[in-house]
């Protein structure tokens, strides 16, 4: 093909048109312009013109491979199990999409195309901001192809590689974010079964799309061809996903899986981008999905002293072995998520650390006594709860207290400042007026709504312990009766709770004029298999199997 074919060709693909090609060749200097196809694909790529992908195509003689349909291949963005990703053009609409070319193995066999194409229409119609959307589909030339949003960011995987682990409340926030895409997925009566870091894309903006959205399950096309084998094995893992990141009752059965099995993926891709690795490692896939069945539970804060408790907390629940001990649904795991961002930003640096049980009480107790407290290092103390309540429809603002107004004379008499005695209605007046304004805009007089009552010991409240109270995302004071009861305004309320040790609570109410909404602490379970540090050890250094 010589250059005048090479720009024909460049012209009928829509990349540039002839003219444009000429007029760009006689501006550059008589010594850099080409004499032939192949100075002059290399000068395009050079100017960013074409992409190194397209340039081959057309050095090969293949540019009619660039056109997909009404879409021009710009670049390959993506390899991957189920085909290659490119990065393309509409033809006539200009604007960017990604698309999948699916490889062969998944539309070779009778009724897959059928198959894919329902699964395409199901995705397509998921429209969510935390979901990449599926926007065409159809056949080219003997193969199939999926024409996706463009997503101009990188996926997890990638991040890890390049960054490095990630941060804590980069982390917790991502990971609702993708939650909160499954979720709506899950409401459509849809499962991805192959939630992992690569199949979620961070964009430029910080917004998590969660890819292949009903199309895991076409990976099961061919089948297991030998049942015994390794081999099959391997071909099982295709069937069910990942092994790194796969439930263990998604390893047994790939169709029988519900919502929970993407719960479980995502505390292990959760687990993989805050330490580095799998929670489960082995030699082979089969090592692997015995270890996801019989291993322990690995704790995040071995690796990563400076994750919060609670975070650690939540994915022991997310990672449990048996669906009925996990999160049932996406929405209590985005709940328990932000509590876990509530706390991280309102608790003390010490809470959110490794602090120890004896640490905590002994706080506890020289708050309550006056009086500094010490706790035998050995003693066994029961788990000290973190309660955060989550939102209240109006905080409820607490009246002014001055303190050390007036000192304490020796022998137990009190004797007023000469301000204070002088000019005692100055100063009462306008506390009375705070106080007054107070009641009125909190509410207490004439209150039309609802009570929310908190059943917690008056001991083991303050801010300074590591709690808090919150109704729609406000942050409510409280007082010292036990129990609490806090005025809540009618209509949809969501209360937090939170507090070291205890099951974090979040509460959809739907409040009603004079009804009362009880809620009490919750101790978390001893958890299920956590990774002692020890056993870490001795089972690195190969003496456990």
């Amino acid at each position: 093909m010589g250059i005048k074919d090479l720009i024909e060709k460049i012209d009928s693909l829509g990349i540039m048109s002839d003219a444009s090609v000429r007029d760009w060749c006689q501006s550059l200097p008589i010594v850099e312009q080409p004499t032939d196809e192949k100075s002059l694909i290399l000068a395009l790529i050079n100017a960013g013109l074409i992409s190194k992908y397209q340039g081959k195509r057309l050095r090969n003689n293949v540019g009619d491979s660039l056109i997909v349909g009404n879409y021009l291949i710009k670049d390959i963005i993506g390899r991957g199990g189920m085909g290659d990703v490119y990065l393309a053009e509409h033809r006539h609409m200009k604007h960017q999409v990604a698309i999948k070319m699916l490889s062969r193995r998944l539309t070779k066999k009778e009724g897959t195309i059928k198959r894919f194409l329902r699964e395409v229409e199901a995705a397509a119609k998921l429209s969510h901001d935390n979901i990449v959307r599926a926007l065409d589909a159809d056949q080219h030339e003997d193969g199939y192809y999926l024409v996706m949003e463009y997503v101009d960011g990188r996926d997890m995987a990638a991040i890890l590689k390049n960054d490095g682990l990630f941060k804590v409340d980069d982390t917790i926030n991502y990971i609702s974010q993708a939650a909160t895409g499954l979720h709506y997925a899950h409401s459509q009566g849809i499962i991805h079964r192959d939630i992992k870091p690569h199949n979620m894309l961070v964009d430029n903006f910080g917004i998590v799309k969660v890819l292949d959205m009903g199309l895991a399950s076409l990976q099961n096309i061919d089948g297991p061809k030998n049942k015994g084998s390794e081999d099959s094995l391997t071909q099982n893992n295709q069937i069910l996903g990942t092994a790194d990141y796969m439930s263990p009752e998604q390893a047994e059965d790939v169709h029988n899986v519900d919502p929970r099995a993407d719960i479980y993926s995502l505390g292990c891709s959760m687990y993989r981008i805050l330490v580095g690795k799998p929670p489960y490692e082995g030699e082979s896939t089969l090592q692997k999905i015995l270890a996801h069945r019989e291993h322990p539970i690995p704790s995040l804060r071995v690796y990563r002293p400076e994750v919060p408790e609670i975070l650690d907390q939540v994915l022991q629940r997310m990672l449990a072995k048996l669906p009925a001990d996990r999160y049932q649904t996406m929405e209590e795991v985005i709940n328990s998520l932000e509590t876990c961002k509530f706390a991280t930003a309102t608790m003390p640096e010490q809470s959110i650390s490794a602090i120890t049980t004896s640490q905590i009480r002994a706080e506890f107790m020289t708050q309550a006594d006056g009086q500094s407290a010490t706790v035998d290092a050995d003693e066994h103390l029961e788990p000290i709860p973190v309660l955060v309540e989550q939102q209240v429809a109006q905080p409820v603002p607490m009246a002014p207290v001055i303190e050390n107004v007036t000192p304490v004379l020796s022998e137990g008499r009190i004797k007023k400042p000469g301000f204070l005695r002088r000019n005692w209605y100055f100063i009462l007046l306008p506390i009375l007026a705070v106080l007054v304004l107070t009641i009125i805009g909190s509410g207490w007089l004439g209150h039309n709504g609802g009570y929310v009552i908190i059943d917690w010991p008056a001991e083991l409240r303050g801010n300074k312990n590591g709690w808090a109270v919150k109704v729609d995302s406000n942050e409510v004071a409280v007082g010292s009766a036990n129990p609490i009861k806090l005025p809540v305004d009618i209509g949809k309320r969501r209360i937090y709770l939170v507090r070291r040790g205890y099951q974090p609570q979040s509460h959809a109410v739907n409040v009603e004029t004079g009804k009362s909404y009880t809620f009490a602490a919750e101790p978390f379970e001893e958890a299920i298999g956590v990774l002692d540090p020890a056993q870490l050890i001795e089972s690195e250094n190969g003496s456990d199997e």
